[in-house]
C-alpha cells in the first residue's frame, strides 16, 4: 500500500505488478528500508519523466527501468557518482573537498561503517573550500542522499540519508581504505575538541577563554595536513 497508493494518486502503475515485491524484497533487510524505498521510487519516477519528455505516454514504472537503474543499490551508487562528477566538471567543488565532507559523515568501528550525524560547525573551512562545502551539501541533499536538520539543543546538522550510501558507494569505500589512519585520528581529536568546547561553554569565565580559536584552528590545520598528504602521494 505504501508503494502503490502514491503511484495511483499520480496515475502511475507498476509493470509487471510483481515489481512491487521485488522492491520490497531488496530493501527489507537493509537498515533504513523506508527511506531507501522512497529514494528508489523517486528514481523510477524520474525515468518516467525522461520518457514523457521524449513523447512517450506510457505511465508505467517498469522492470526495465528498475534493472537499468541497477536496482536499489545501483540506483543509489549511480546517483552519488553522477553528483560527484557533476560537481567536479562544473568546478563547483574539488574531489578533495567532497572527500573531506563525505568522510566526516562516516562512523568507523573496525571494518564496519555507519552513517554519522555531523554538526554544521564541523564543516566550516577557510574559503574557497567553505563555499564548496555548501555546494556539496546542497547537491547531495537535493538528490535525497543527505538530510539536514536541527538537534534538540538547536544545533544544525547534516547526515547521510541512508546507511547504504556509506556502505555501498565505491568512492566512500575507496577513500576510507586510503585515509583510514587519518580518519581515525580525526575522530579522536574532534571528540576531544568538542568536549573541550562544551566544558568551556559551561565555565565561560575561566582562563580557557584564551583558547577560543583552537576549535576552528584544528579543522583548518587538519584540512591543510590532508592537502599536503595528497600532494605528496601524487609525487610518488
Amino acid at each position: 500500500e505504501i508503494i502503490e497508493k502514491p503511484a495511483t494518486e499520480k496515475v502511475l502503475y507498476f509493470e509487471p505488478p510483481e515489481l512491487v515485491d521485488d522492491l520490497i524484497n531488496e530493501v527489507v533487510q537493509m537498515p533504513g528500508a523506508l527511506p531507501l524505498l522512497s529514494f528508489t521510487l523517486s528514481q523510477l519516477y524520474l525515468r518516467c519523466c525522461d520518457r514523457w519528455q521524449k513523447g512517450e505516454t506510457n505511465r508505467a514504472m517498469t522492470l526495465e527501468d528498475y534493472q537499468a537503474n541497477g536496482g536499489v543499490m545501483g540506483s543509489l551508487k549511480k546517483t552519488a557518482t553522477d553528483i560527484f562528477e557533476k560537481l567536479i566538471n562544473e568546478k563547483k567543488a574539488t574531489e578533495q573537498t567532497i572527500r573531506h565532507v563525505m568522510l566526516r559523515m562516516v562512523a568507523v568501528s573496525g571494518d564496519e561503517l555507519a552513517r554519522r550525524r555531523v554538526p554544521e560547525s564541523e564543516l566550516e573551512y577557510p574559503e574557497p573550500q567553505n563555499q564548496e562545502v555548501k555546494e556539496i551539501i546542497k547537491a547531495f541533499t537535493d538528490a535525497r542522499l543527505l538530510v539536514t536538520g536541527t538537534s534538540s539543543d538547536g544545533e544544525s546538522y547534516v547526515e547521510p540519508a541512508h546507511d547504504a550510501l556509506v556502505n555501498g558507494w565505491d568512492k566512500i569505500l575507496e577513500w576510507k581504505n586510503q585515509y583510514q589512519e587519518s580518519l581515525l585520528l580525526q575522530r579522536r581529536l574532534t571528540t576531544a575538541a568538542m568536549e573541550w568546547k562544551r566544558r568551556k561553554q559551561e565555565q565561560p569565565r575561566k582562563k580557557t577563554d584564551l583558547f577560543e580559536p583552537f576549535f576552528g584552528w584544528f579543522d583548518v590545520k587538519f584540512y591543510q595536513l590532508n592537502r599536503f598528504i595528497d600532494r605528496f602521494k601524487k609525487k610518488e
